[in-house]
């Protein structure tokens, strides 16, 4: 991952752990501990598809597109594109 086009937001308790404009390897490093943790709810917001996975531990993963004019607007992946 070189970059990141499209806004995002870590949270837990209230608190902010990272945002978008961290650099890569502190988002990574918070992702890679995510590994494992339960999903239990998936919000996605009209209009724009602004998307926040709920996690068992009080994991808030907040992700906000770059666009949406349709297509994919956001993605995850490893360093190896994955």
């Amino acid at each position: 991952m070189d970059n990141i086009n499209s806004g995002g937001r870590l949270e837990q308790g209230g608190r902010i752990l990272v945002g978008s404009s961290g650099s890569v390897a502190k988002i990574m490093d918070h992702f890679s501990k995510m590994v494992g943790i339960r999903l239990l709810k998936v919000e996605v917001r009209a209009p724009g598809g602004d998307t926040r996975f709920i996690f068992e531990n009080g994991l808030i993963l907040n992700c906000f597109p770059a666009r949406s004019g349709g297509g994919t607007s956001w993605g995850v992946c490893t360093g190896a594109g994955n």
